[in-house]
Parts: C-alpha cells; structure tokens; sequence
C-alpha cells in the first residue's frame, strides 16, 4: 500500500499481514542460524578434544600426531593416514621396554634373569651406525630396495652368545633385527605390502652379508580379521608377527629377540 506525502513522495508502507508474514520469515532465518551455530560449536568440540595419551607421546617423541583435531580433519585420507601409523609407531616402541638406555644408542634387555645389550638404531641411522660403527662397507644408495632403507626400528647385535655385546664382529654372531610396523583400519594399499617380505630380507642380506637378517613385523589387530592370506605367508617363512595394540606384545618382542641370541 502507498500513501503520499504533503511534499508529493510517495512512501510505500506494509500492511498488518505483509508484516506479520515478514516477520515470520526473519524469526524463521534467525532459528535456523543459531542452529547451525551450536552444531558447529558442538563440532568443534568434538573434533578438538585430544586424548591425554596422545599430548604425552607428542611431547616426548617431538611429533605431531594429528589427533582428532579441526586441521586433521580437513586433511585427505592419506594424510590421515599416515598421521594414524605415526601414532601407532609411537605407542609400540620397543625401545621402551628396555631396562637402560645409554647416550651411544646401546640399550639393555632383560630375559629370563639375564641381561642382552643391543644398539638401537631406527630408520637412517642402521646405515650410519653400520658404516661408521661397525665398519661395515656399504652398498651404493642405489643397490637399498624400496622400503629396504629406514627401518621402523632396527637393533644391532653382536657377540658369543652370553648377552654381552661385542664392539668387533670377527668370529662372533651378528644379527640385525629390523622391526617394520604396520597399522591399518580399513581396506587399503598397506596390507600388499606385506607380500614383500622375503624381498625385503634378501635385500638387507645384500647390504649387510656378514650378518644374520631377522625381520619382525608389529601390526595392528585389523590384519589379525583381514590379511589371512599373508600372514600365513609369513608363518610359512618364519617371519613373526606380534599385535602391537595388545598388551604385552612389547615384551613379546623382546623376549623373541633376546631368545636367538642364547
């Protein structure tokens, strides 16, 4: 409706229900947008809560592992996935169940009322360690296999079999273990990789030849449902396999290794 004023303007004015017809929209807007904000503050509540567990491997390990955080979620599934497999590395540190541990990498197992003293190495320092310590002579860069370069963790041993580590090979027994460790919660590209096992060991054969290959692998309990067929591979090749979400599974570790030494 329009009315005109003395100067001749006219001026558009809402009638009694155009009015309540507007107003019924802007209330109807006005719901819906605080709606959405409370879904979105409950959201961000949500996705920013972090387990203590998490912050504290974050602070000791010097890594970020993503958590369940806002930024996480924006990341693409590889991303995420890769952030997963850190954590599960991080939580299933052999390393951890050693009785000491000295500033030299060298570390002390317990077994059975005995002590095993093995150096720690873990991803490019076992060639380093190999080369500077050991006095191995390395394979060119370009003779490593894909995947055969920077172990999870890897220990060193070398001595008569009492426990004691040796800083000389010569007629002594040495052994490398290479722990790998592999986590994956739903269908993916990870499990094949375990079909490649007995590559991986000829490949550290050829890099390492006067010493004992032992590969290890440290899964997470997905594989245990889903990967039937390589793990019983990998039985067939005496290659162990040990849960890492499972209690205990750390000292299982140890003990398997501890126990080829005697």
């Amino acid at each position: 409706m329009c009315i005109k004023q003395e100067d001749e303007v006219e001026v558009e004015v809402m009638s009694a229900a155009e009015e309540v017809v507007v107003k019924e929209v802007v209330a109807e807007v006005i719901s819906k947008a605080v709606a959405a904000s409370v879904a979105v503050a409950a959201s961000v509540a949500v996705v920013a809560e972090r387990s203590q567990e998490d912050e504290l491997v974050e602070g000791i390990m010097g890594i970020n592992l993503g958590g369940t955080s806002v930024e996480n979620k924006r990341k693409p599934g590889g991303a995420k996935t890769n952030e997963n497999g850190l954590r599960f590395e991080a939580r299933t540190r052999v390393v951890d169940a050693a009785l000491s541990k000295s500033a030299d990498g060298s570390v002390t197992f317990g077994y059975e009322g005995r002590l095993v003293e093995m150096a720690a190495v873990e991803k490019k320092k076992l060639r380093e360690y190999m080369g500077e310590k050991r006095g191995e002579k390395l394979v060119p860069l370009d003779e490593r296999g894909h995947g055969c370069k920077e172990p999870d963790e890897a220990y060193v041993y070398v001595g008569n079999g009492n426990g004691k580590s040796s800083s000389v090979l010569g007629e002594k027994r040495g052994i490398i273990y290479i722990i790998e460790k592999k986590f994956q919660k739903q269908g993916g590209s990870v499990v094949e990789k375990l079909q490649t096992t007995e590559f991986k060991v000829r490949n550290y054969r050829r890099q390492y030849p006067r010493y004992e290959i032992v590969y290890i692998y440290v899964l997470s309990k997905w594989f245990k449902r889903n990967a039937k067929v390589e793990l019983e591979s990998l039985l067939e090749a005496g290659v162990p396999v040990f849960w890492g979400e499972e209690e205990g599974s750390l000292r299982e570790v140890v003990d398997y290794m501890c126990s080829r030494v005697f």
